[in-house]
């Protein structure tokens, strides 16, 4: 009903409102009901973790101290509720939050994968390095973000097949009307399965996901575009038996953080990307996406939540920040110092859709890049920390000392932020929180505004 009810009100407008956009020979959207970083899992013990599962923190001796007993520490932790205790709250001295510096402690040394199986990219070019797709087909898959976590229960495995813990919680959220990505694929020949000249576009939605009765995401609802930059990506493409790819090398990816929790609308900016996106024989859509990422500001997100996430996640958030660290495998043309930025892949599951314009006047025949009011920018940062602190996040977190100055030596004479809305005015910001909050570096233009909305994808027009 919501759909016919919708498309009807747009053959109105459309008759009184203009001439509608470029048409092309065919499109297809699509939004996305599945939205994950896989990792390669084959039992609780495998070639990858042959130890299994990183153990579990042990929170009385993680929280005792030079200033706080062991005692002490297990009066803290013992039967408390998650959240109720300040794990952060562990430096050298009282009072220094470890979320906002990890470096305050040492590198608790969490295992890594070992192994050789994973999904992903191959995004150095090189074969030799890399992973080994659990097919034997494809080689040198570049996804080091993965390699860093991906023996922490909290992120082993992560397909739809085998879903993770976190990636539970995610879905759970977009489920819920958290957020909602659309794609758009059109292009200009008689067969969308061979055509030469596609586009492709990725989009931020207004609209909450339409849930069927059986709990899963409908197919052939109608969702509005959101224009917001931060969350847009438009390419040319090709199609060759259904899959389809850049025409050319792209150069930037921007997408919506996938995590709920985590990453509070907070923008996915991939460097030096690659993208590959299946039309399916059941009218369903695979798309998957790799690239780098600057890992401190993957960190950031995480930790922004740590004080209500760490203890159910059963990780150590500073060994996200040392592992990341360590194998950080790229960094922007003229950056000196290591590396910044650490390779990943993600995949979304999609089924047909109505995508319509963000004025709500017309379905979306071409993918393109479209200017408007948005949703997701619209929220003041006072609403946004609001949500935020209800499941225990920090709206004001931010980097300090030697994680802020990182590789830097800390500075002693920095004074703690006291702006209670620091981080949910960076996730609120235009330009996107990896630029607001000081991480991308000066070889990285900021994205194009709404004023500008040019250039938000290598190879628009």
């Amino acid at each position: 009903m919501k759909t016919r009810l919708l498309l009807s009100m747009m053959v109105g407008l459309a008759a009184v409102c203009g001439p509608a956009p470029a048409l092309a020979a065919w499109s297809k959207g699509f939004v996305v009901d599945y939205y994950a970083a896989p990792g390669w899992k084959a039992g609780d013990k495998d070639s990858n973790c042959p130890n299994g599962d990183a153990p579990a923190p042990d929170w009385v001796k993680v929280m005792t101290t030079s200033w706080r007993t062991e005692e002490e520490a297990r009066r803290l932790v013992t039967n408390a509720a998650v959240g109720g205790v300040p794990l952060g709250n562990r430096g050298p001295r009282p009072n220094q939050n470890v979320y906002r510096d990890p470096t305050l402690v040492a590198d608790p040394m969490t295992p890594t994968v070992v192994g050789n199986t994973g999904y992903g990219f191959d995004l150095d070019g090189n074969s030799q390095t890399g992973f080994v797709s659990p097919d034997g087909k494809e080689r040198g898959l570049d996804n080091q973000a993965y390699r860093a976590v991906g023996c922490m229960n909290q992120f082993r495995g992560g397909s739809r097949a085998e879903p993770r813990a976190d990636v539970d919680y995610e879905m759970a959220e977009m489920r819920a009307g958290v957020f909602t990505v659309v794609i758009v694929v059109s292009g200009e020949g008689n067969d969308p399965m061979n055509d030469p000249n596609v586009r492709v576009g990725m989009y931020l939605s207004k609209d909450k996901l339409g849930i069927d009765s059986n709990g899963a995401v409908g197919a052939d609802d109608s969702y509005r575009v959101d224009p917001d930059p931060r969350f847009t990506t438009v390419f040319d493409a090709k199609s060759v038996g259904g899959v389809i790819t850049p025409r050319a090398p792209l150069e930037r990816v921007r997408l919506r953080e996938p995590g709920a929790r985590g990453g509070f609308g907070q923008d996915l900016v991939l460097e030096k990307p690659q993208a590959r996106l299946t039309l399916k024989a059941d009218g369903t859509l695979f798309a998957e996406i790799g690239g780098y990422r600057n890992w401190r500001a993957m960190y950031e997100s995480m930790a922004a939540a740590g004080a209500a996430a760490e203890q159910p996640a059963g990780v150590l958030y500073s060994a996200l920040w040392y592992n990341w660290q360590k194998l950080a495998d790229w960094k922007p043309a003229g950056i000196a110092g290591p590396n910044t930025h650490i390779s990943g892949f993600y995949t979304m599951d999609a089924v047909p859709a109505f995508v319509i314009t963000p004025d709500s006047h017309q379905v979306v025949t071409r993918a393109e890049v479209f200017s408007g009011v948005s949703q997701a920018a619209s929220r003041t940062p006072e609403e946004t920390a609001r949500i935020m602190r209800l499941v225990g996040a920090d709206a004001g977190f931010r980097l300090i000392g030697g994680a802020r100055s990182w590789p830097n030596p800390p500075d002693p004479n920095e004074s703690l932020p006291n702006d209670p809305l620091y981080w949910a005015k960076a996730i609120q910001d235009p330009r996107g929180s990896y630029y607001a909050t000081g991480l991308a570096s000066p070889a990285e233009p900021p994205p194009a505004t709404a004023a500008s909305p040019g250039g938000l994808a290598s190879n628009g027009r």
